[in-house]
């Protein structure tokens, strides 16, 4: 119960220190940042923090990154990829449903490792495409980003491919707030 309890805690916190996704603009009356669109897509989150945290244990807490598309045209696409952009100009594979397209409301397994799918709602311009990273463990070895002093800044390139075969690739900026970090640390030690 404890684990539980202060993964929701850690959420409820990250909530609200602004753990997000980014662009080139920002809500100004709110000061939250805005994803990547098109006239099909709408990044709605991208690389955000989904934790269970075991007090004092970073080896059994656990992560994994998660992202959400809006589909404002379709009820489902052929396929997502999703790829961190590293500073040294190679990608890393976050999750990829192409072999096993997401079709269902139901967390559907996807590459790679045990990274994961589903949809989130019913209806034309009103269905999400939700996408969760293979898990990790927040020791420094797997969850370096933890450990930086500052905030963490990411890129992420989505590529969306409708039913059509259309491809659609968005580059989403993200950051990990220090104050973010700070907390989940804080729980760990």
């Amino acid at each position: 119960m404890k684990k539980i309890t202060y993964a929701i805690l850690a959420s409820s916190i990250l909530l609200a220190t602004g753990c997000s996704t980014l662009s080139n603009s920002v809500n100004s009356a709110l000061g939250v940042p805005v994803g990547q669109k098109t006239q099909d897509y709408v990044v709605s989150g991208a690389g955000g923090i989904i934790a269970g945290i075991a007090p004092k244990s970073a080896v059994n807490s656990t992560y994994r990154y998660g992202f959400s598309i809006d589909l404002k045209t379709a009820e489902s696409v052929r396929s997502v990829k999703i790829e961190r952009l590293n500073k040294d100009g190679s990608k890393t594979l976050i999750i990829d449903d192409s072999a096993s397209s997401t079709r269902s409301n139901n967390w559907q397994k996807q590459q790679p490792n045990d990274a994961q799918s589903k949809l989130y709602g019913k209806g034309l311009g009103n269905v999400s495409w939700v996408g969760q990273s293979q898990s990790y463990n927040m020791t420094k070895e797997q969850a370096s980003w933890l450990y930086q002093s500052g905030t963490t800044h990411e890129t992420y390139l989505i590529t969306i491919t409708d039913n059509n075969g259309k491809v659609t690739e968005l580059k989403q900026p993200t950051q990990i707030p220090a104050q973010a970090k700070s907390t989940y640390l804080s729980l760990l030690q």
